[in-house]
Order: structure tokens, then sequence, then C-alpha cells
């Protein structure tokens, strides 16, 4: 997401803007740092460069930490906690990092005013974050404090709660911004805990995400060179801005979740969020789904199926999902989120649009497309090999032949796809066979008591050796 946050910077102020994995630098004013705080919707955290310098090992480290002017970013009474990352560096042990840049502090307030801060891991006012990598360290103040996606509205998640920033890019690079049409419907069928729809709406009605969290969560409440002045005057911009948002003419926002737990919590979350005359969560399975009007974008993220034993239903929810789509809702478009994008062809929309995203250590994929472009097929139908088939199942390939030549004609006349090839017609396969555009399913009558049971699992394998090789499955 990081070409998202670079453009929101831009937007901010910020000057000399530059990306690499995992982060954005900038160089700006204050006011800059605080927008982003306010505004940005896809940053995680907002971190001001305090120092770099060398550090080929901890005691280098204490001594270029304990330099620091401390007593100009915070007062000995605060207090602050120190959160270290390495990479390449010589200095193998975090905590241990931590520690000294811990020690060279308290020593600079003690040695200069007798008291020392405290450190308050769980709850810090000051934050601290040391990057060392090969012999660079760099040490800077982290202005947010608690993480920007936690924005302050979601009281309870699903099972598996997207972050609220990786939502917001979902929604952005699904359409949904600020010239989103008011006629157009936007739509998640799968909702879960609404942090999809909630994260549209606040872009829709302009509203800067931090306005909902509370003051105290922000890092640079306690800096010492904090400015409330300019912090207060872009809160009141953000509301005006907000008020203005909430008057304009609104899409309908609606939400769906089979789940009865999930629907209370997603509503819980739309109230906190202030959004309740705005978003509709509705309890309603998957297979109800229905176009609600004739302009509209679905976003949602599905499960995409963690344990190998969940890969099949996935698989039939993503078919029906796409069948739905191709059906019901001609002039949409689709916003899809998936940890499994292999499966997502499945859909069978044509994508003009696949973002790479990462959902915690999980790399992802947003794919968005539109019902025009789908890619429309009618449905396989098998062929029947001319192989002959002599020796164990003879006669139960020249039965189904015979079957085949009767029905598949008439079948395709019909436009059917789906029917009865096989019904136990000879006894010694007592076997129910179904054709399913190009699968064949197949069950197996309980046999009679007489019958070896020993016997009857070699004739349900011939019979299936037999399928495999008429319809080269």
């Amino acid at each position: 997401m990081e070409h998202l946050v670079k453009t929101e910077i831009q937007e901010f102020g910020g000057t000399n803007v530059s990306t690499a994995p995992g982060a954005v630098s900038w160089n700006g004013k204050p006011e800059t740092a605080y927008r982003a705080c306010l505004w940005s919707r896809f940053s995680s955290r907002i971190l001001l460069q305090l120092a770099s310098f060398d550090a080929p090992d901890t005691d280098t480290l204490y001594r270029q930490v304990n330099a620091i002017e401390w007593d100009i970013h915070f007062i000995p009474t605060a207090t602050f906690a120190v959160y270290c990352t390495l990479s390449d560096s010589a200095i193998t042990h975090s905590h241990f990092a931590s520690l000294r840049v811990k020690d060279a502090i308290v020593d600079y307030f003690r040695s200069r005013t007798g008291k020392r801060p405290s450190i308050n891991i769980r709850k810090p006012g000051i934050r601290l974050n040391l990057h060392i990598r090969g012999d660079k360290a760099s040490l800077a103040l982290d202005l947010s404090g608690d993480s920007l996606h936690r924005r302050g509205y979601r009281e309870q998640g699903g099972p598996a709660p997207l972050k609220e920033t990786l939502a917001a890019a979902i929604a952005h690079l699904s359409g949904v911004d600020n010239d989103f049409p008011a006629d157009t419907i936007l739509l998640d069928p799968m909702c879960g805990s609404g942090t999809l729809l909630i994260e549209a709406a606040l872009m829709l009605s302009d509203s800067a995400p931090g306005l909902q969290r509370n003051t105290k969560n922000f890092g640079f409440m306690y800096w010492k060179r904090h400015s409330k002045k300019i912090w207060d005057a872009l809160v009141t911009e953000a509301l005006e801005r907000e008020e203005v948002g909430q008057s304009r003419p609104w899409p309908q926002i609606i939400g769906y979740d089979a789940d009865p737990h999930a629907v209370a919590a997603a509503r819980k979350n739309v109230a906190r969020a202030g959004l309740g005359d705005n978003i509709i969560i509705k309890q309603a399975q998957l297979a109800r789904l229905h176009c609600p009007g004739k302009n509209g974008l679905i976003l949602t993220n599905p499960p995409y199926g963690e344990r190998l034993s969940e890969l099949k239903a996935v698989k039939y929810l993503y078919r029906f999902l796409g069948r739905r789509f191709a059906e019901d809702f001609p002039g949409w478009r689709m916003g899809f989120f998936s940890a499994n994008p292999d499966l997502a062809d499945l859909v069978g929309v044509k994508w003009d649009g696949r973002y790479p995203l990462y959902n915690g250590p999980i790399k992802c994929r947003l794919m968005v497309g539109n019902h025009k472009a789908r890619t429309k097929q009618p449905p396989a139908r098998l062929q029947i090999s001319d192989e002959d088939i002599s020796g164990p199942g003879e006669e139960l390939a020249n039965r189904l032949r015979k079957n085949w030549d009767r029905l598949a004609p008439w079948a395709e006349e019909k436009d059917i796809y789906c029917f009865r090839l096989y019904d136990a017609d000879m006894p010694e396969y007592n076997l129910a066979i179904d054709i399913y555009e190009r699968f064949v399913h197949v069950q197996e009558y309980a046999p009679p008591k007489t019958i070896d049971p020993k016997k009857a699992s070699e004739r349900f394998t011939t019979g299936l050796q037999v399928l495999r090789q008429l319809f080269s499955l």
C-alpha cells in the first residue's frame, strides 16, 4: 500500500516523498505530520525521525542515544517505551538494544534533573522506535501512538476481521471515493463485522478516520513540542468537512451476512461509527442474494479456505458468487479480495485490475472487474471415447455407450447439462451415474447381504475404471 500512502502524504503537503518496502519517507512541517495522523486512511504509524547514527555495538548505541537532547522532546515524569527492529546487524538481540536505549534516556534525565521517566510497555505516553540495519541506526518518535488502524469504532470483529487500513485500501482501489455516484449501490454480501462498508462510508462522507480516536491515543499529545493550536485548527477543519460530506446525497450501502453474531457485531460497529442512518445490515444467506438496483459495486472479502478441508466449500462459494453476479447484476462492478487468488478465476470475471496486498503476513490480492467483462461460456459437455474396452467392465462400457447414444443428443437438443446416465441397469454394477456438465457423479447402492463385500468393492472399482476410460477423466 506504499503508493497509496505516498499519494496521501503528497496531498497533506509532504515533500521529497520516497517509498521503500513497508515505509514511506518525506520532509514536512508539523502540520503535515498532524494531517497524516488525522487523515491517513492507509498508514499504520507516523514516525518523526529524531536522529540517525552509526551503531556497530550496544555501547556505541548507548552513547549516541545519551547525546540526544531528550528534554526538548518530553518531560522527566512522562512514561515511555522503546521498540526495536534489527536487520543484518551485529546487534542480534532486539530486547537488549531496547534496554540500552532506555538506560541512555533514563541516565540523561537523571544526570540533569535528578528525576527519571518511567517505563510503560502497555500504554506509554512516548513511544520510540529504533531500527538498526547493518551498522546504521534510526531513532524515531511515534506521533501516532496507537496504530492508526484503530479508528475507535470497532467494538468487536468476526473470526478474521480486516484491519481498517486494509479495508480502506480495498474500498479505494475498488472505486470508492468522494465522487462515488449517489445512484450507485454499495453492497457487501458477506460483510462480517462491517469494516469494508464502514471504511467506504467514511470516504464517501469525507470523514477523517482519526476523528473518532481518543485524542490521548495520539503519541504527539505527550510530545513537548506539540502545537495544540495547529492540531485544534485541523480538527475543526475536519469536522466542517465531515458535516458537508454528510449533507450530500448518499448511495445506498447494504451489508448481508448469514451469521447472526456477525450481523449483531456489524450493527454495533456501524452505530459506533455514527453511520447508523447510512448503512443497512441484514441477516441473509448468500444463496438468497439478488440485485437491489440498476448500478452498483459489490465489495467483498469472502472466506478463502485456510484449511484443506475448507477448500472444496470455498470453490463452490466462489463459483456461486460468480454465477449469481453474471445472472442478476448487469452493469455492476465487483471488488473481490482473496487470500487465495488462484481460486479467484472460479468467479468467472475478467478482472481489469489486480492489486497485491497483505493481510498481516498473508499475501493476498484484490481483483476488480465488471459484469460486461465477464467471460461467458456455455457449460462444458463431456465427450465419450471410441476406445474399445475389453475384459472386466466390458459389458458395463457397452451399456454406458448405448445409454449415451440415446441420451446425449436429447440433452443437447433440450440444452440440458445434467442427467442420469445409468441407474443400476445391470445387477452386477449396482451404481447410479449422473452427468453434471463436465463432471461425473457416481453413487453405489448398498449391495444385498448375499453379495460378498470384497466382490462388491471390486465391481465398484471396475466401474470407476470404465468411466475414466470412457470419458478421459
